[in-house]
């Protein structure tokens, strides 16, 4: 299932106070160079805004497909800080060819597809969010977009949940 799925869903809902279409790739390995310059060294400073790091929200991994690894919420006011928890900051492994990695990430060492972790690890995914007045509807919305997931892809979940909710 694809980010933009789960959006037309949110949209037909009317639910969404600000919806966000998909970040720019995250990718520390392909043209590097240029997002770090682009990011200050820093992709956390830029996503989300500074207005609405503090805000409710559903955030989404995405693979290079932008098809969905990952449905998670925010929603206790700190949407920047929930989407951060899962990826630490990046590990440099080669300083030469400026290359990190994301090999700390929440689902390291999990038994989980190992692809999907693959993707996050090298820094190939891409990051798409939507924000949420409420707590209450940001939970809820959480669950009802995991089950419309499941729903379409056969009973399964997101490749990184492990559960609904």
């Amino acid at each position: 299932m694809y980010f933009y799925e789960l959006i037309n869903e949110v949209e037909r809902l009317n639910t969404a106070s600000k919806i966000f279409g998909i970040s720019e790739r995250i990718n520390y390995k392909s043209s590097r160079t240029e997002k770090l310059h682009k990011y200050g060294n820093s992709f956390r400073a830029h996503l989300p805004s500074k207005e609405d790091k503090e805000k409710n929200g559903i955030y989404c991994f995405l693979n290079r497909e932008k098809e969905i690894l990952y449905i998670g919420k925010a929603a206790s006011g700190n949407i920047s800080r929930e989407m951060f928890a899962k990826i630490p900051k990046p590990v440099v492994v080669d300083k030469k060819n400026d290359i990190a990695t994301f090999e700390n990430n929440y689902w390291a060492g999990s038994n989980l597809p190992q692809h999907a972790i693959e993707c996050i690890s090298k820094g190939e995914f891409y990051i798409g969010f939507i924000l949420l007045e409420s707590s209450e509807v940001t939970s809820k919305m959480e669950t009802y977009l995991q089950v419309i997931y499941s729903m379409v892809c056969n009973g399964k979940l997101p490749p990184l949940n492990k559960r609904v909710g």
